[in-house]
This record gives C-alpha cells, sequence and structure tokens, in this order.
C-alpha cells in the first residue's frame, strides 16, 4: 500500500462517515414521532387547540395604495328650484309658496337620491391604507389558507376608504341641503354614505394598484408586540371570487411566504362537518384595532382569539353553485380567514362572513374550496408537522419528558415556531414521565440500544478509525522489517544506492529463486549480486541494474583450453568473499 492507496481510504472513511450521518438524520423526524406512537385520529383538549392554533395562525396584513378616478355626486340646486316653480305654476291660489316650499323640502328630505347627480368632472385621488385578516398554515413549505378579499383588495375596499377618508362630497351636500333650513338627521346622513358608495362603485377606474401582503407571526417565546413579530412576504399564488350574493361564495386565496420553510400546519377535513359537531375558531378581531387606529402599526399586537362555537348547518346559497357552512363562533372582521378546526385538529373551513342584522350567527367557506385551489397549483398538503403533534399528545396525557424531546426537535428544525419556548416550558412543567410503547417494553436489549443512533455513529465511528489505524501501523512496521532485510542480504550496496520505492521485494525474490540465475545465487543468499568478471577472456558475471532485479550474466569463455561449461563452474563457485 503506497501513499495514494492511503489518501484513497481517509476519503473513503470520510464518505462513510457523512453518509451515515445522513442517513440517520434524514430519518431523524419520522424516528421521533414513531418512537412516541404518534396517532392520526387524537381527540385534542380545547387547550392543546388552543396552543397549536397560535402556532398556526397568522396575522395578515394587506397594504395598499392605487389611483383612483371617479365621478363626484353632488346635490342638484336646479332640479329643486324647477320642481319649486312647477308646483307654484300647478297649485297657485291654493297654496302660498311657503306652503309649497315646505311640502317640496319634506318630499327631498324622504327622497333625498332624487336631488343627487353626478358631476360631469372626474375626480382623481391617491389612496393608501391597510386592511387586516387572519390565515392558517396548511403546507410546511411555506403556503397560507385565507380569505380572498383579506389578500386582494376588492372596489368596495376602495370605495369604503374614499367614503370614510375624503368627506369632501358629503360636506358639500349636507351643506347645500341645509341651505334650505332643512334639518339633515342622522338617517339622512348615512342614507347620502349609501348613495356616494353605490355611484363610485358604478364607474370606480383603479390605476397604478400596489399591494404588499406581511404576514406576521409571534415570536417564538410567544411575544405578541408587532414590533417584534416574525414576518414574511405574501405572495398570492391563487385566489377564487370574492363576490357574489350576500358575500357567501369561493373566498379562498393560497399565499406562498417569501423563504419560510418547516412551518407548522394543520390538515383539511375530508368532509363537511356533521350537524352541531364541535369546532374550535381562530381569529385576530380588528374591532379594537378600528377603536384605536392601529392597523399595521406598532400598537398593534398579535393576539389570536380562539372560541368554541358549533358548526350548525351547511348553507346552500340560492342561485349559486357555493355552499357555507353556518358557525355558531363569534368572529369579526379582523377574524377573516381564519381556521375553525374539529377537535382531531382538521381545519373544517375559514371564517368568512357574519351577518351584520344577527350577530349570533357567522359563515364559513368549507374547507373543500381550499382544496380546490391547491389542486390548481399542484400544492401537496400531506406534509404536516406530526413532531409537534406528537409533542401536544405526550403533553396532553402528561409525559413531559417525551413532549419535550418533542419540542426540541420541533425547535431545531425551525428555531422561528411561534410559542415552541413556551410549548418547551409547559413540557419541563409536566410531569416528567417517558412514553414506552407496549411494543418498545418488549423489544430486546439490542433494539433498544439501536434506537439511540448518535452513540452507534460515534462508536462506529471511532472503530472505523481505530482499525484503520492499526492496519496503517501494522503495513508500516512490516514495511520496515522488509526493508532492513533487504539491506542486510544486499549488504554490497550502500544507504545511498538503495532506493525502498523503486525496490520491489517479491519482484528481487522470484528473480533470484529462478533457474536463470539459481547459480549466481549461491554464494550471496537468495537476494542476488553482481558478479565480477574474471577477465575478457575468462569473464563471466551478474551484475543489478538499480534495485527492483539482478541478472547474472556469464560471458562466453574466450580460453583456448576451456569450455563454456568450464567458465560457467568458475563463474559460479569463484564468487569474491566479500559479496
Amino acid at each position: 500500500m503506497n501513499s495514494k492507496v492511503r489518501k484513497i481510504s481517509l476519503i473513503l472513511c470520510v464518505i462513510w462517515l457523512v453518509s451515515l450521518c445522513y442517513a440517520v438524520t434524514a430519518k431523524e423526524e419520522k424516528t421521533v414521532y414513531e418512537k412516541f406512537n404518534y396517532q392520526e385520529n387524537f381527540e385534542y383538549s380545547d387547550e392543546m387547540i388552543g396552543h397549536v392554533l397560535k402556532a398556526t395562525v397568522p396575522k395578515i396584513i394587506m397594504k395598499f395604495e392605487a389611483n383612483l378616478s371617479y365621478k363626484p355626486v353632488q346635490f342638484d340646486k336646479n332640479k329643486l328650484s324647477r320642481d319649486f316653480e312647477e308646483l307654484c305654476k300647478e297649485y297657485e291660489g291654493e297654496y302660498t309658496e311657503t306652503e309649497i316650499a315646505d311640502f317640496l323640502l319634506d318630499y327631498m328630505s324622504e327622497n333625498i337620491s332624487d336631488y343627487l347627480t353626478k358631476s360631469g368632472r372626474r375626480k382623481n385621488e391617491k389612496v393608501e391604507g391597510a386592511a387586516t385578516g387572519s390565515g392558517v398554515v396548511i403546507s410546511e413549505d411555506g403556503y397560507v389558507a385565507t380569505n380572498a378579499h383579506v389578500a386582494v383588495p376588492s372596489e368596495q375596499l376602495y370605495s369604503s376608504y374614499i367614503i370614510e377618508n375624503i368627506t369632501e362630497d358629503l360636506a358639500d351636500i349636507i351643506e347645500d341641503i341645509e341651505s334650505y333650513g332643512v334639518v339633515v338627521t342622522g338617517t339622512m346622513i348615512a342614507e347620502l354614505q349609501d348613495i356616494l358608495l353605490s355611484a363610485i362603485l358604478e364607474d370606480v377606474e383603479i390605476t397604478d394598484e400596489d399591494t404588499y401582503i406581511e404576514v406576521c407571526f409571534p415570536t417564538a417565546d410567544g411575544d405578541t408586540a408587532y414590533e417584534n413579530s416574525i414576518s414574511y412576504q405574501g405572495v398570492v399564488e391563487k385566489k377564487g371570487t370574492q363576490e357574489g350574493k350576500d358575500g357567501l361564495t369561493k373566498d379562498v386565496a393560497i399565499l406562498k411566504l417569501v423563504g419560510a420553510k418547516k412551518l407548522v400546519a394543520l390538515p383539511l377535513s375530508e368532509s363537511y362537518p356533521e350537524s352541531n359537531s364541535q369546532i374550535v375558531s381562530a381569529g385576530y378581531p380588528g374591532a379594537a384595532e378600528e377603536i384605536f387606529n392601529a392597523y399595521g402599526s406598532e400598537d398593534s399586537e398579535l393576539s389570536v382569539s380562539i372560541n368554541t362555537g358549533k358548526a350548525t348547518r351547511v348553507v346552500k346559497i340560492n342561485d349559486t353553485k357555493y355552499q357555507a357552512i353556518e358557525i355558531s363562533s363569534t368572529i369579526s372582521n379582523g377574524s377573516s380567514g381564519g381556521p375553525s378546526v374539529d377537535k382531531n385538529l382538521n381545519i373544517e373551513g375559514l371564517n368568512t362572513y357574519m351577518l351584520a342584522a344577527d350577530n349570533r350567527f357567522a359563515y364559513m367557506v368549507p374547507a373543500e374550496f381550499i382544496k380546490d385551489l391547491a389542486g390548481d397549483i399542484d400544492l401537496s398538503l400531506s406534509g404536516t408537522s406530526k413532531t409537534f403533534y406528537t409533542g401536544l399528545q405526550m403533553l396532553q396525557q402528561g409525559y413531559g419528558k417525551s413532549a419535550k424531546e418533542c419540542f426540541e426537535f420541533t425547535k431545531q428544525l425551525q428555531s422561528k415556531t411561534p410559542y415552541i419556548k413556551h410549548m418547551l416550558s409547559l413540557a419541563e412543567e409536566a410531569p416528567q414521565k417517558e412514553f414506552v410503547s407496549p411494543s418498545q417494553a418488549q423489544t430486546s436489549l439490542w433494539d433498544k440500544i439501536m434506537e439511540n443512533k448518535l452513540p452507534i455513529i460515534i462508536i462506529s465511528a471511532i472503530f472505523f478509525v481505530f482499525v484503520l489505524l492499526i492496519v496503517i501501523i501494522v503495513f508500516m512496521a512490516k514495511r520496515m522489517r522488509k526493508r532492513k532485510k533487504i539491506i542486510q542480504e544486499l549488504g554490497g550496496f550502500s544507504d545511498t544506492e538503495y532506493n525502498e520505492d523503486d525496490y520491489d521485494n517479491e519482484e528481487v525474490v522470484s528473480n533470484v529463486n529462478s533457474p536463470e540465475n539459481n547459480r549466481a545465487d549461491y554464494g550471496a543468499g537468495n537476494m542476488g549480486y553482481g558478479a565480477e568478471r574474471s577477465g575478457s577472456d575468462n569473464g563471466g558475471g551478474a551484475r543489478a541494474e538499480g534495485t527492483s532485479r539482478i541478472i547474472t550474466t556469464i560471458d562466453t569463455a574466450k580460453r583456448e583450453d576451456t569450455s563454456v561449461e568450464n567458465a560457467e563452474g568458475q563463474a559460479f563457485f569463484n564468487v569474491p568473499p566479500e559479496l
């Protein structure tokens, strides 16, 4: 074995170690959840459901800006004057002008829309703002499901922004009406707002639209401050319809979180929920933030609202192909896009709509709609975070030590997993028991040893290196002995004449022991020598070329009274003593 062979052996050793480590690491997650007997249809307590919803439900902030163009609505003074003149002509002599004016103003107050008209010029406004909603992680690779109206600005959102923030048109109308001595009531103002909104929706033009979606999770230790949140940019991969009768449509969108991976994800339900089955709903209610105007500001908090309810019935919308699920959970506008799950943590649907006239019931679009969109983009939903769920199962059953192992591995996969540090602290506070399945209890000692792969890797690596070192040492020692032996047997060679790398002991032995060289080897052992010639007439001899072989040559005898055979005999027996 030369230096090149030794290098190859070392390289193979390194490759073996790396391959072994990779193989064990790749199977580690599977080993963790199988080790503690992960159950597919485990029924989680409300507390455990709350923990996983905090880790899987993000707040979605849609920041938008655009240029809007529309025809503003104004009060039609000319129509009011024309109607007054016509009434005065028609009822001249029967009623005074004052009585006619009072009658006309009363009529106008009750039919205000008759006296509003669109301006001939268009107004251009640049609007910007933020709207919030909720979502849920459906794939470990960073995909989130939410409502389409949460992720995509609608005309109604832009128009509402104009009504809420640009009051010039409304103020001008109220001023014109009050100039006739009419008292504008709250009911009239609400009616005017509705008329303005409808008018804008008829001909609004949206240009230069720019939308940025921010998807925010609480930190690993559960910090709910928006400024400290774990945030990703969301990109709309696919969206369903968001317009339809009563707002109940296929109001679903799937977002891809840029740079996100190894998230904790929830599975989708395979069927519609049964009537009056228990559900748990989650989201980020926007009512408080509306009051404090904290949309997307540092005053915002990522505090998930979780409440229980029932899936009361499946509702089919008239004249549409869509269905919705009526739920009794309390939700608000900020909860749109958040999930409602069953006791097995399957997503039954996305909270999407509440009747303004009856706050007792809300609606969600079914998980079926999410699956349809996922199929359109070939999104695999099979990968769910079984190790994290196994930790929840262990924690619920009181196996704190096993739960801690699951959560530690989850943290190793994704250190930014929301609330993971909190889950570890809960596992440490729980009874420090370790789950042992019946199959594990009956396994042999060798199987138990093999379950812990890290010590096996270390021991096998040390053993491999130890064996390799022994082989190298034995080889080097053997080679040194052969070298000394060769030098001793080739006593006629100096150290400068002997080159170890160029000398092949096996070839020497084979050449020396060959029939052609037996006569030359008699006086020098089995390793060869160089025989001097006795003269040009009597000569015969052998010489060593390099250190790799010895060739014995016998010159043809030129002595007149000696034959070739006698010359060979002399060369054979008359060997100088020093050789």
